[in-house]
């Protein structure tokens, strides 16, 4: 992992240790996502990895027992992680403004969900609301609040998202490809 310096002439490695190289698959790729100073990063291979902007000097394991996943994002005060290694078609967000807090519990809102329907998660937007882009199904995730935490408004089944890669977000506004 590298980053750019401000003036946008030099790149730094910034991975974490360089002995240590990270397992990321031809198939995957890194995702980004920032909540405050914070910055996460997942690949599905490796444990997801954290920079704190203006104090680390090297990405390192997030802290807790976050799960590897394919994809991440912030919708509104928490991280939500996409594509779990232990199932393709399931989200885990973490604690209420605590990207460290990753045990499902009623007090933190942390916890998980598995989709049985749609297919493998082939993408996911954050924002004020999470939107899980599905091979057969895409599903707006607002804040509903305790106990339920996101509720899930199916907004499309079949066609769903062909492509990972695909997935452009703008504003309000998500677009990528569909079979159709």
């Amino acid at each position: 992992l590298y980053k750019l310096d401000a003036g946008g002439a030099t790149w730094t490695d910034v991975s974490r240790d360089p002995v240590d190289n990270y397992a990321t698959l031809p198939e995957d790729h890194w995702e980004f996502a920032s909540f405050g100073n914070r910055v996460t990063a997942v690949n599905y291979a490796d444990e997801p990895q954290t920079y704190l902007t203006g104090t680390d000097t090297d990405f390192e394991d997030l802290a807790g027992t976050p799960p590897r996943a394919g994809f991440v994002g912030v919708v509104r005060d928490f991280v939500v992680l996409a594509r779990l290694s232990s199932s393709q078609n399931a989200l885990h967000w973490s604690g209420i403004n605590d990207p460290t807090a990753w045990t499902p519990s009623s007090l933190t809102m942390g916890d998980t969900q598995e989709f049985p329907e749609g297919g493998g998660i082939r993408g996911f937007v954050g924002g004020e609301y999470g939107v899980v882009f599905q091979e057969r199904a895409i599903t707006r995730r607002p804040f509903e609040g305790p106990p339920l935490v996101f509720r899930s408004d199916k907004i499309a089944t079949n066609p769903g998202c062909e492509s990972p890669t695909s997935i452009a977000a703008y504003v309000n506004l998500s677009f990528y490809r569909s079979d159709d």
